[in-house]
């Protein structure tokens, strides 16, 4: 059986989300619909990424320990789904909230979002393994999750 540390798995997703929040705020050309994202939903949209991240990266680290094989596996359900999600959300026609945000933000970032959503599970698996590999005590991971919470918050709430 796979020795998942989930701890680390969300700290990690939750430090790159942060990082995320903090470029997308100070950014001066961002597009509307990821301002909107963050601006109408605040944490949830930033749960709901912090979820959406988590769940590709758990998937590759329990189905292959080589670090480059879990890159593509990642690669690839990131393709699926993005593609697939995109399909769906180009024929909704209802009136979520949470949904006609996704079909703006497809819209407008087109392809980009491919990559952008790549950078994001690349960078939390990277991250994943370096927490694992400094074996830094899992209360030290516990207090910087705990810290990043709070800046996300800070930025989401202030901004």
């Amino acid at each position: 059986m796979v020795n998942i540390n989930l701890t680390n798995l969300i700290v990690a997703t939750t430090l790159v989300e942060t990082i995320t929040v903090i470029i997308v705020y100070f950014k001066k050309n961002q597009g509307k619909f990821i301002a909107k994202w963050y601006n109408n939903l605040r944490i949830g949209a930033f749960f709901m990424d912090v979820l959406s991240a988590i769940a590709p990266v758990f998937l590759s680290l329990f189905l292959n320990n080589n670090i480059f094989i879990q890159g593509l596996i990642i690669i690839f359900i990131e393709l699926l789904h993005d593609l697939t999600f995109g399909y769906f959300i180009s024929k909704y026609k209802g009136n979520s909230t949470v949904l006609n945000i996704f079909k703006g933000y497809a819209k407008e970032g087109k392809f980009y979002i491919l990559f952008f959503d790549q950078l994001i599970l690349i960078s939390t698996l990277i991250i994943y393994h370096l927490f694992n590999y400094f074996n830094i005590n899992k209360q030290i991971i516990t207090l910087i999750g705990f810290i990043l919470f709070y800046i996300v918050l800070m930025f989401i709430y202030s901004f």
